[in-house]
């Protein structure tokens, strides 16, 4: 785990891809990511900008805005989201809130993932949902379910990595996609996620990319997250 300093953090890390980057095309686009502990454990952005890069993209800027046990609300009425929106010229918003898997957390993730939508293309960023994953006491489907509908009604791209994650259970059920206490994501995890928010934003076969965590994911592993981060990307494409 981070020392709780890292917690709090706000990460810099490169530009990312949008349909209508704003970025010169041999600089890269740049991405603002806005969550909570399941963006920051083991940096999920900058996991996006390395597979991004070794796709051979132009490389990513990457800023994390992300706290833990925060929601999207609390993103917007902090106000630096809705400034820096204002302010940063970013080519792609990407929203992660908590699983939101009961009926009034997805009406909140719905109301306040379009709040920061609208903002977001007022300023000519594109806007999506990172669709996290359930805790392993269960609810994966009501979560995506959840994340799809907010995503449909405030018209965003749509980043399905719990699909990714019931794609490669199906596959192999002991991957260990959760770390120790059953919610944040393992080092398989968040490659997982990174491999299937790099493979829509980017439009990169996640077939292709390579393995970041070799000393922890093995090849075999490693091909069934392929499979799955794939399966779930077609599936995330708008």
């Amino acid at each position: 785990m981070h020392a709780p300093w890292l917690l709090a953090l706000v990460a810099l890390v490169g530009p990312i891809g949008t349909a209508t980057p704003r970025a010169p095309a041999a600089e890269g686009l740049k991405l603002l990511f806005v969550g909570n502990s399941l963006t920051y454990t083991h940096n999920v952005p900058d996991l996006v900008k390395r597979l991004a890069k070794a796709a051979g993209r132009p490389t990513p800027s990457v800023e994390m805005r992300a706290f833990p046990n925060v929601g999207l609300e609390d993103h917007w009425k902090d106000g630096w989201v809705a400034k820096a929106l204002k302010q940063g010229h970013y080519d792609v918003l990407i929203m992660q809130q908590g699983p939101s898997t009961m009926a009034a957390s997805g009406a909140d993730l719905g109301r306040w993932s379009a709040v920061l939508a609208a903002e977001a293309v007022k300023h000519g960023t594109r806007p999506g949902l990172y669709a996290v994953w359930a805790p392993a006491s269960g609810g994966m489907g009501a979560s995506l379910a959840n994340y799809k509908t907010a995503a449909d009604a405030a018209g965003t791209a749509f980043y399905p990595v719990s699909a990714a994650w019931q794609a490669a259970w199906a596959s192999r059920p002991a991957l260990p996609l959760y770390g120790p206490d059953g919610f944040h994501p393992s080092e398989h995890g968040a490659m997982l996620a990174a491999m299937v928010l790099t493979g829509v934003i980017f439009d990169v076969d996640p077939a292709t990319m390579p393995n970041l965590f070799k000393g922890t994911i093995k090849d075999d592993e490693m091909a069934v997250m392929r499979t799955a981060a794939a399966e779930a990307v077609r599936g995330g494409r708008r």
